[in-house]
């Protein structure tokens, strides 16, 4: 690209009160480069993700559906399985996932979106898996190593995403919202280990099921997507804060991230 163009996007975008006279316009090319393919990364899965949502709410549609009227081939209790666990994995988790990530990028200024690319493909591998062994069995062998397979993937993001943040030199409160929320999504997994447990001693107590999976569901709910997504409003809000200083001349330069 010419110089005169990267002066006019220093101008115009006010990047000239925020830039040190000293920066070259080779890092601003880098930034500028660096910015938009965290951009298309974010967009590309989080599109998968709303095609996910899509898919959920149509699960939606047909469980009602079958309420008012009469669908024999389509067993209930299997759909509404598939669309638990599909919304679980393939549409909230995933979301909140690449949104964080996301975050990351932007904080290290690193190609982090590399490196998790595997666990966002394991993730909708193991989501689809769900989706499509549920309705068939049920709970089965298939479906239950499927599910098996998500509680791995959820312990690889946690690991890595963890030890990535860690590594950010400024920590804001937002830090503390994710590790609070890969904490809580780890200690989740109990809960459908604990009814593996039962299903292959053969348990039947009702009690204990309903424990376990309401403990499941409640590390889910008000702990990983709760603090997940307070992080993210806290990165909103830092954002909307910081905006108010972008007119305003910096004494020393910044490190653009």
């Amino acid at each position: 690209m010419p110089a005169n163009y990267w002066n006019l996007c220093v101008r115009t975008t006010g990047l000239n009160n925020l830039v040190h006279p000293g920066l070259k316009l080779k890092t601003l090319y880098n930034v500028f480069f660096t910015m938009n393919q965290i951009q298309i990364y974010t967009h590309k899965w989080l599109r998968i993700a709303f095609v996910n949502l899509l898919i959920v709410a149509l699960l939606g549609v047909l469980m009602r559906y079958k309420i008012a009227y009469s669908l024999p081939i389509i067993d209930q209790k299997n759909i509404m399985n598939a669309h638990s666990h599909f919304a679980f994995a393939g549409w909230i988790s995933q979301a909140l996932m690449v949104l964080m990530v996301n975050y990351l990028a932007n904080q290290s200024g690193e190609k982090v979106f590399n490196k998790y690319r595997w666990i966002f493909t394991a993730n909708l591998l193991t989501a689809y898996g769900m989706l499509l062994s549920f309705p068939w069995q049920g709970y089965n062998s298939i479906s239950i190593i499927f599910s098996t397979l998500s509680i791995f993937v959820s312990y690889a993001f946690a690991f890595r995403f963890w030890k990535d943040i860690s590594k950010l030199k400024f920590k804001s409160i937002t830090h503390y919202w994710f590790s609070a929320a890969l904490i809580f999504s780890v200690i989740s997994s109990a809960g459908p280990f604990f009814l593996a447990y039962m299903m292959a001693n053969n348990w039947s107590h009702p009690n204990l099921f309903l424990l376990a999976l309401y403990y499941f569901l409640h590390f889910q709910y008000n702990g990983w997507f709760f603090f997940a997504c307070a992080g993210l409003f806290s990165v909103g809000n830092q954002f909307r804060r910081s905006g108010t200083q972008m007119n305003k001349p910096l004494s020393s330069p910044i490190a653009l991230n």
